[in-house]
């Protein structure tokens, strides 16, 4: 494993809701959330992990009204280019056939449900997704693990952002891990896709 940078995230959050629990970094409340990025060679996967005053919160909401097991993970508009400039250099190193089909999602993350708030203004035709594996560890409690779809769209509320979001399953385990943090696994072939969706969101948030 070896890295390839940090920089900084504005938020990152899972919702647990089998176990009424949250996992959460905000900069808005003062927390200091990182991304370190790894490249895993023997696996051909590009690491995304988010750890720094990241804590465990009880579940505010009501799960039976809206509440999802699931994922979100945003980055401003400030912290794009720290991003770009870790993962273009590492695209020019590696050899795949990268996933350059078109991949259009309409309306992929809608509302929490029918009476709330939708999550923001959604830029669809510059949406996109992949395939990715997101862990949440929950200091020494649970850890939960999903290998889904990962939806990657600028978005305009409350701020410039780039927001990437996965719907968790209830696949979990008991963490022997003290530290809190999530883990976005992603494959070589989909890296050059993430790198355009940041790219695009820069040009679309900055108009």
């Amino acid at each position: 494993m070896e890295q390839l940078g940090s920089c900084m995230i504005q938020y990152a959050s899972n919702l647990l809701s089998s176990e009424q629990l949250v996992l959460r970094a905000d900069r808005d409340r003062g927390d200091n959330p990182m991304v370190e990025v790894y490249s895993l060679p023997s696996e051909f996967k590009l690491l995304l992990k988010i750890l720094g005053d990241v804590n465990v919160e009880t579940m505010q909401s009501n799960p039976n009204a809206g509440a999802k097991s699931r994922s979100d993970f945003y980055f401003a508009y400030g912290h794009l280019d720290a991003l770009i400039n870790i993962i273009e250099p590492f695209i020019k190193t590696i050899s795949v056939k990268f996933d350059d089909s078109p991949r259009i999602t309409p309306d992929p993350t809608g509302m929490e449900h029918s009476d709330g708030i939708p999550l923001g203004y959604i830029y669809n035709q510059q949406s996109t997704n992949f395939v990715a594996t997101c862990e949440v560890n929950y200091s020494e409690r649970f850890c939960a693990t999903t290998t889904s779809k990962l939806y990657i769209e600028p978005e305009l509320k409350r701020g410039q952002k780039l927001h990437f979001g996965i719907t968790m399953s209830e696949n979990i385990s008991k963490s022997t891990d003290n530290s809190n943090y999530f883990k976005v696994y992603i494959e070589y072939k989909d890296v050059k896709r993430l790198l355009h969706s940041v790219k695009n969101a820069k040009v679309v948030l900055e108009n």
